[in-house]
C-alpha cells in the first residue's frame, strides 16, 4: 500500500478539531500521526477482494450526478485504487450494494472542494457543440476550446497530420462526453449547488443505467466513420492496467486524470468522464511535441488570446489606438497594445507567454523585467498629450495554456493602475453583466488604494478580490469590521466562484448553425443576448454586419441586415421579429420543428429612404397601403421594409409590428413550399395567433419617437449612460470621516440629537470643501460642457423611459425580472440627474479657473460626493424636522454610521409604491406621450393671460416671454444638434431679437436674467438676496437651480461672456416651471397674484379627479356609485347636527356589503424631506395645534357616519347592515402614509394602490 495521506477536508492529525486544509496544511505528518487520526475504513482494503468494472462503472456513474460536482478528486482517488488492484483477468467476486456503498461513503468526502467549474460545460467543436463534465479542473473547458480553436480552425502552420489526430481524439472524446450528457437530459452549462457529502444513490436508481458509460466497439467505429474519425486513436485514452503510473498515488499525479477509459473486452467504459477535457489538453500536449510543434502551437495560443483579449476589452467599450510603442527591449515575451477607455485615459495591455517566459527567464527576473518594460511604456504614454497629460491602467495579462506555470510578479512600480491577472480572468471580467468601460480602471484604483493601506493576502487569483469587490459594493474593505493601517486583509477562496459561474451561465457561449454566403453551412460562435428569450448575437462586436439569432425552436431563426447606417433601425425592427416569435412558439413549434433545414435566415432590407431619415410629416394612412415585398433567394427569406411603415409604428398601437411578424411568417411558409415541402400554416392562422398574441395594444418592441414634437427624445449626439458607481460612493464613505476638520471626535454611539445634526452639517460642510477643492482644478468651460451634455442624457433617458417602460412592461409583464430590470435602472437615474444638476449649479457659482480636463472617471466621484452631500444634509433635515432620529456614530471600520430603519420602513417603500404609480400613470398616459399632440395656433385664452400677469407680478416677465426665449433657445441647439451650445453674450441677444421680433432687448435680457445661474462666493454661500436654505441641493424647486435656471453664463475676460445650455434641459426646464405653478409647489409664491391664480388652480383640481375616481369604479367594479358628492349637514343628502363637509365619492359593494365613504386628494405628493414635513403638518397638524388638522374634518365624518349607520341604510335604501369604510384617496404616493402610519386615524391610499386592493378582492 502507498503512503497514508491526510485528506483536505479530514481532520487535521494535530488533533485541533478544525479541518486540515485550515490548519496544517501543507505540513508533512508521520504515518503514525495520520494513522491515528484516521477514523475512516481504508477503502483499498475494502475492495480489494472483488471485481473491478462494477465499481467503476458505479463511480462513473457517481460522476454524472450533480450533486457530487466537487468530488472529482475523491472519485478520481478511488478509480486509481480499483484499477491498481485489477488482474488482467478479473474473475473475483461481485461486491455486494451495501458494502459497495460503506466503501464510497467513507472515503469519498475526504477532498471536496467548491468547484470553480459549473457542471456540464461546451466545447465548441468542429462537429458542433459537445457537453463535457469539466470536474475541477479551473478553466479547462476555456482552456481546452482555445486549444482546439488555434488548431483545427483558420490558417495555422501545423502540421496537418497533427491536426488530423487532434480532430480524432477530441471528436472521439467529446462525442462519448456528449452522448452521456444527451442521456440524462443534460445541458450545457448546468449550475448545481455544492454538497460537502458525496450524494450515494439508491440501488434503484444507479440501475436504470446499466450501460451508461460502457460504448461498444461497433458502434464507435460507425461513429468514426461518420464523421471521419481516425478510431485508432482511442488508444491514446485507455488505460493499461500494467502502467506503473498506478503505483503513484499522489492525487496530483494521478493517471486516470488523463487516461479515462478503460477496453473490457469489445467494450469501452469511461470510468472518468469528468477528466474529459483535461484527459484532451494533455494529448494534445502530448502530441505536439511528437510532431516537433508544441512550441509553434503554444505560440498561437498566446496570439489568439491576444486576440481574444482585444475582442473582450472592446466587448467593454474599450478602442484601440493606433499609438506605436518603441521595441520591447527586454527578453520578455509579450505582445502590446495600447487603448483609450475615457478621456485623458490610456490602457496598456501587455499579454505575457509564460511558457516562453518559463524556459528563457529565471523566475525572480520576471518581476524585474515587467517593471522595466511598463515604466518605458507609461512614460511614452504620459509624453503624448500636449495640453492633456493621460494616465495609464497597466494591464498585464498572463496567457493560460494548460501548464500550470505559476509565477511570483510583484506589483508594478509605474503607472496610474495596474492589474496583473490571467487571460481567463480578463475574460471573466470583461463579460461580466455588471462590467462597463470604466470597470477595470475602478476595480484597480480600489485595488491599488486598499493595498497602500493594508498588505493583502489573497488565497487565489485576482479575481477572487474582484469577486469580492463586487459584491462588496465596489469595496475591499468590510464596512463593520475596524482595519489599523498595515492590518493583513485575508481573502480566502470562494469569491471568485460566483463571477465565474454566473458569467459563464449567463454568456452561454455555444456554436449555432449557420449557413454562410458562398452557401456553406457551418457553426458560428454566439453569446447570449438578451435574459428574457434565447436570443444570440456574434461574440465579436466588431463584425460588421448585423446578424442576431433566435434558438427557442428545432432549428435557428437568424435576423440579418447587410445595408451600411441601417444600425438602431434594424435592431429595433429585428428584435421586435425575435420576441414575437419566441412569443408564439406555443403557436409554431410543432410546424417549424417538423421542417428539416438548417436554419431560417430572415434578411430585412429597409428602404434607404428610410435609413437617411429623410424629412417626413406624421399622419394617418391606411394599413392597406404598406406593402412589405418578400422575396424568397435561398438560404435567405428577404423582407423589403417599406419607408411609409414608419407611419404604422408611429401610431400608440402595435399594428404595425403586427403586420412585420405577418409578413415574416408568410416568407417562412413561401420559403418551405419553396424548397417543394409542407407546413400546416395559412395565412388565416397567421393572422388569427398574431392577433391573440400581440396584446395588448400597446405592447410595442418598436418604438418610434418625433424628436421634432418633443425634443426631450432627441437622443442625437448624446454621451453614452453612466450612473453613480457603488465604487465612487464606497470611496466617499470609506473616506467621509477624512473631509471633517482634524482630530475631530466621533463617538461610537451618539445620543443627543442635536449633536448627531450637528455631526451632518460638518459632514455637509466638509464635503463642499472637498467639492471646491476638486471642482476648482477644472477648466470652466470645459467641467461645464462635459455635465451639460451628461444631463442632456438623462434628460433623455427620463423622458424616452416615460414611453419605453410601458410598451415593455406590456410585452414582458410575464418577465418578472425584466420588470424588476426597469424599476431599478430608475432608481440609478434620479440621484445621478439630480447631482449633475447639483454639479453644473456648483461650478457656474464659483466658476472655476483650473486646467484639468473632464473624465468620467474623475466624474464619477464628484457625482458620489455630491449625492452624498444632499444625502446627510437631508438626513440632518429629517432629525431638524423631526422626522427621524436614526442611530449615529463612527463604526469599528472608520467609516461614520447610520441605522437603515427610516431610509427601509419609510423611503424605500414610499420610493416602491411611488415608482409603482409612476409606471401605472407612464402606462395610462403612453397614448398621448407617444402620439405627442402638435398645438398649431398661439392665442391666449382668459387663463393664459391671468398666468401671465400673475407671473409678471411674481418676476417681472410673462411667462409667455419666458416661453418665447426658450423656444427659441431649443429650435438654436435642435437644429445644430448639439448637446451643449455655447453662445456669446452679444450673439445670443442677436438670435433671440432676430427671432422674436415683437419683443426688446430690455424683456429678452430679464427673461435671460431669471433663467441664468447665478454666480457666488462659495458653493455654501448663498448669493445676496437669498438665504442658506436656497442653496440647500436636497430642497425641491429652488430658485436658483439649475433645473430652475437653465442656462450657465462665464465670464472670458476681454472677450466677453459665454451662455452655455442643452436644449433638451431648456424644454424640461420650462415644463417643471409649468409644474410648479400648477400643483402650487413654487416656493418663492409671494405676490398676491400668484398666490391668487395657485389658490384657484387648486381648488379647481378636485373635481376632474373626482370624477375619474367615480368613472373608474363604475368601469372596473360591480359597485353601485353615487353619482354626486354626498352632503352631510342640516339639510344635506345625509341629515346631520351640523357640516360635516361632502363625501367625493361613495361606492357601495353590496358582494361584501361595505360602503366606501372616499375623500379624494389631488395631490402632488412630497419629493424631500421638507416637504414631507409639510404634507405631515398640514394632515396632522403641529404639535400644540393638532385641532388645525386637516385630516380632522373627515375622521369627525368617520365617526359620525359610523354612529348612525341607519341614516346611511336609509339614504341608500339598505335592508341589512353594511361595513362603512372611510378612505382618504390621493391621486399620488403621499408619504404621509409610511411616516404616520401607526397613528393614522384614517387610511391614505394612493389611487393606484386603491385600484391594486379593490382588484385582489373582487
Amino acid at each position: 500500500m502507498g503512503k497514508i495521506r491526510v485528506g483536505r477536508n479530514d481532520p487535521c492529525p494535530c488533533g485541533s478539531g478544525k479541518k486540515y486544509k485550515k490548519c496544517h496544511l501543507g505540513h508533512k505528518f508521520s504515518a503514525s500521526e495520520i494513522q491515528t487520526s484516521l477514523t475512516k475504513t481504508d477503502f483499498r482494503q475494502m475492495i480489494k477482494p472483488y471485481r473491478g468494472v462494477p465499481i467503476l462503472k458505479f463511480l462513473a456513474y457517481l460522476q454524472t450526478i450533480p450533486k457530487n460536482h466537487g468530488h472529482n478528486f475523491d472519485v478520481e482517488i478511488m478509480a486509481r485504487e480499483v484499477l491498481d488492484l485489477m488482474p488482467e483477468n478479473d474473475d473475483r467476486p461481485f461486491m455486494s450494494w451495501q458494502k459497495l456503498i460503506k466503501a464510497v461513503s467513507d472515503h469519498g468526502n475526504s477532498n471536496s472542494e467548491e468547484p470553480y467549474n459549473l457542471f456540464t460545460e461546451n466545447i465548441l467543436f468542429s462537429t458542433g457543440n459537445q457537453i463535457v463534465f469539466p470536474g475541477v479542473y479551473r478553466n479547462a473547458s476555456s482552456i481546452l476550446n482555445e486549444h482546439l480553436t488555434v488548431i483545427l480552425t483558420g490558417e495555422n502552420s501545423l502540421p496537418e497530420d497533427f491536426k488530423k489526430i487532434v480532430y480524432s481524439g477530441a471528436g472521439i472524446l467529446l462525442y462519448l462526453s456528449n452522448q452521456i450528457a444527451v442521456d440524462l437530459d443534460y445541458k450545457r452549462n448546468e449550475e448545481v449547488a455544492f454538497s460537502e457529502v458525496i450524494y450515494l444513490p439508491a440501488y434503484e436508481d444507479f440501475i436504470q443505467y446499466p450501460s451508461l458509460c460502457t460504448f461498444d466497439s461497433a458502434y464507435l467505429e460507425k461513429i468514426a466513420n461518420h464523421f471521419n474519425f481516425d478510431i485508432s486513436i482511442i488508444k491514446q485514452f485507455v488505460i493499461d492496467l500494467d502502467d506503473p503510473q498506478l503505483k503513484d498515488d499522489d492525487p496530483e499525479n494521478n493517471v486516470v486524470s488523463t487516461k479515462p477509459l478503460l477496453k473490457e473486452g469489445s467494450d469501452y467504459i469511461f470510468y472518468m468522464p469528468t477528466t474529459v477535457v483535461s484527459s484532451l489538453i494533455s494529448f494534445i500536449h502530448r502530441q505536439a511535441k511528437a510532431f516537433g510543434c508544441y512550441d509553434v502551437l503554444i505560440n498561437q495560443m498566446v496570439n489568439h488570446q491576444s486576440l481574444e483579449a482585444h475582442l473582450a476589452l472592446d466587448y467593454m467599450g474599450w478602442k484601440m489606438t493606433d499609438i506605436e510603442l518603441s521595441e520591447n527591449s527586454t527578453s520578455l515575451p509579450t505582445i502590446e497594445t495600447v487603448f483609450q477607455f475615457d478621456n485623458q485615459k490610456f490602457g496598456y495591455l501587455c499579454v505575457v507567454d509564460l511558457v516562453q517566459a518559463r524556459e528563457k527567464i529565471k523566475n525572480g527576473q520576471i518581476g524585474d523585467l515587467l517593471n522595466r518594460r511598463n515604466s518605458a511604456v507609461v512614460k511614452h504614454l504620459k509624453s503624448i498629450g500636449e495640453k492633456e497629460v493621460f494616465e495609464t491602467l497597466s494591464l498585464v495579462v498572463l496567457s493560460e495554456t494548460g501548464n500550470d506555470c505559476l509565477f511570483s510578479i510583484p506589483k508594478l512600480n509605474d503607472g496610474d493602475q495596474h492589474l496583473i491577472l490571467t487571460f481567463n480572468e480578463l475574460k471573466t471580467i470583461a463579460y461580466d453583466n455588471n462590467s462597463d468601460i470604466l470597470t477595470l480602471w475602478k476595480f484597480a484604483s480600489v485595488h491599488k488604494q486598499t493595498g497602500n493601506r493594508f498588505k493583502i493576502i489573497n488565497f487565489a487569483g485576482l479575481l477572487n478580490l474582484y469577486g469580492f469587490y463586487r459584491g462588496n459594493s465596489g469595496s475591499l474593505l468590510n464596512s463593520d469590521v475596524g482595519y489599523s493601517k498595515g492590518t493583513m486583509l485575508t481573502y480566502l477562496h470562494g469569491s471568485d466562484l460566483k463571477v465565474i459561474k454566473e458569467v459563464r451561465s449567463d454568456l452561454d457561449e455555444h456554436l449555432t448553425q449557420m449557413v454562410t454566403y458562398e452557401k456553406q453551412f457551418g457553426f458560428v460562435p454566439v453569446i447570449r443576448n438578451r435574459k428574457y428569450a434565447p436570443i444570440y448575437s456574434f461574440k465579436y462586436k466588431s463584425f460588421p454586419d448585423y446578424k442576431q439569432v433566435l434558438e427557442c425552436y428545432k432549428m435557428p431563426i437568424w435576423i440579418t441586415n447587410y445595408q451600411k447606417n441601417s444600425g438602431l433601425l434594424v435592431s429595433e425592427f429585428a428584435e421586435a421579429i425575435m420576441f414575437w416569435l419566441f412569443r408564439l412558439h406555443p403557436y409554431l413549434g410543432d410546424e417549424i420543428n417538423k421542417q428539416d433545414f438548417v436554419q431560417f435566415e430572415i434578411e430585412l432590407i429597409i428602404d434607404e429612404k428610410f435609413i437617411n431619415g429623410v424629412e417626413f410629416e406624421i399622419k394617418d394612412i391606411e394599413p392597406e397601403s404598406v406593402e412589405f415585398n418578400i422575396t424568397i433567394t435561398p438560404p435567405k427569406i428577404q423582407v423589403f421594409i417599406p419607408t411609409n411603415f414608419l407611419y404604422l409604428i408611429a401610431r400608440n398601437d402595435n399594428l404595425g409590428e403586427k403586420m412585420l411578424v405577418i409578413a415574416v411568417l408568410k416568407g417562412i411558409v413561401q420559403y418551405v413550399t419553396a424548397a417543394g415541402k409542407q407546413i400546416l400554416l395559412t395565412y388565416k392562422d397567421i393572422n388569427m395567433m398574431v392577433d391573440n398574441e400581440l396584446k395588448p395594444d400597446n405592447a410595442k418592441m418598436i418604438l418610434f419617437t418625433d424628436v421634432a414634437a418633443n425634443v426631450e427624445l432627441d437622443e442625437r449626439n448624446l454621451p453614452p449612460e453612466h450612473y453613480i458607481s457603488d465604487v465612487d460612493t464606497s470611496f466617499v464613505l470609506d473616506n467621509l470621516v477624512n473631509y471633517l476638520p482634524a482630530n475631530y471626535v466621533i463617538p461610537e454611539k451618539i445620543h443627543d440629537i442635536k449633536q448627531k445634526i450637528k455631526l451632518c452639517d460638518d459632514i455637509v460642510k466638509g464635503l463642499i470643501d472637498e467639492l471646491t477643492n476638486i471642482i476648482s482644478g477644472f477648466n470652466v468651460t470645459d467641467l461645464l460642457t462635459w455635465l451639460i451634455k451628461w444631463n442632456e442624457r438623462c434628460v433623455y433617458t427620463r423622458e424616452i423611459r416615460q414611453i419605453r417602460t410601458p410598451a415593455k412592461i406590456s410585452c414582458f409583464i410575464e418577465f418578472e425580472e425584466e420588470l424588476r430590470e426597469i424599476l431599478e435602472a430608475d432608481s440609478k437615474l434620479v440621484p445621478t440627474a439630480h447631482s449633475i444638476r447639483t454639479l453644473i449649479e456648483f461650478t457656474s457659482a464659483i466658476s472655476p479657473k483650473g486646467n484639468l480636463l473632464p473624465n468620467y472617471a474623475d466624474l464619477g466621484i464628484l457625482i458620489a460626493l455630491t449625492n452624498q452631500l444632499t444625502t446627510w444634509g437631508a438626513i440632518s433635515e429629517g432629525m431638524r424636522m423631526g422626522i427621524s432620529d436614526p442611530e449615529m456614530g463612527l463604526l469599528s471600520s472608520g467609516r461614520i454610521g447610520t441605522d437603515k430603519n427610516f431610509y427601509n420602513e419609510v423611503i424605500s417603500p414610499f420610493a416602491y409604491s411611488r415608482s409603482k404609480g409612476l409606471i401605472s400613470n407612464y402606462i395610462d398616459n403612453f397614448d398621448e406621450k407617444y402620439v405627442h399632440k402638435y398645438k398649431t395656433d398661439n392665442e391666449q385664452d382668459d387663463e393664459t393671460r391671468e398666468l401671465d400677469a400673475a407671473f409678471e407680478n411674481e418676476f417681472g416677465i410673462t411667462l409667455t416671454e419666458i416661453a418665447e426665449i426658450s423656444g427659441a433657445l431649443i429650435d438654436y441647439g435642435f437644429s445644430r444638434v448639439e448637446a451643449c451650445s455655447i453662445i456669446s453674450k452679444e450673439e445670443i441677444f442677436n438670435i433671440l431679437l432676430a427671432k422674436l421680433p415683437n419683443r426688446c432687448k430690455q424683456r429678452i435680457e430679464k427673461g435671460l436674467e431669471m433663467m441664468t445661474l447665478l454666480q457666488r462666493k462659495g458653493i455654501g454661500v448663498p448669493p445676496a438676496g437669498y438665504t442658506a436654505q436656497d442653496i440647500f441641493p436636497w430642497r425641491y424647486g429652488r430658485n436658483i437651480s439649475y433645473l430652475r435656471r437653465p442656462l450657465a453664463y462665464i465670464e472670458n475676460g476681454d472677450r466677453g461672456g459665454s451662455f452655455l445650455f442643452g436644449y433638451r434641459h431648456i424644454k424640461a426646464f420650462y415644463d417643471n416651471l409649468i409644474f410648479l405653478i400648477f400643483t402650487g409647489k413654487i416656493p418663492e409664491s409671494a405676490s398676491e397674484k400668484m398666490s391668487a391664480f395657485i389658490g384657484k388652480i387648486l381648488g379647481e383640481k378636485g373635481t376632474p379627479y373626482r370624477n375619474e375616481v367615480a368613472e373608474w369604479l363604475k368601469n372596473n367594479t360591480t359597485f353601485e356609485v353615487i353619482p354626486y358628492e354626498v352632503k352631510i349637514k342640516a339639510g344635506g343628502h345625509i341629515i346631520a347636527d351640523k357640516d360635516y363637509g361632502d363625501v367625493d365619492v361613495m361606492a357601495i359593494d353590496h358582494s361584501h356589503k361595505i360602503i366606501y365613504s372616499l375623500e379624494c386628494k389631488n395631490i402632488v405628493g412630497a419629493r424631500n424631506i421638507h416637504e414631507m414635513k409639510v404634507e405631515l403638518d398640514l394632515y396632522l397638524g403641529r404639535e400644540g395645534k393638532k385641532e388645525k388638522a386637516k385630516i380632522i374634518k373627515h375622521v369627525n365624518r368617520d365617526i359620525f357616519l359610523k354612529a348612525h349607520p341607519e341614516l346611511l341604510q336609509a339614504f341608500l335604501k339598505l335592508k341589512e347592515d353594511y361595513e362603512i369604510k372611510s378612505i382618504i384617496l390621493a391621486s399620488e404616493e403621499m408619504p404621509l402614509a409610511y411616516l404616520a402610519k401607526e397613528t393614522l386615524p384614517l387610511p391614505v391610499f394612493s389611487f393606484n394602490k386603491f385600484k391594486d386592493i379593490i382588484k385582489s378582492n373582487l
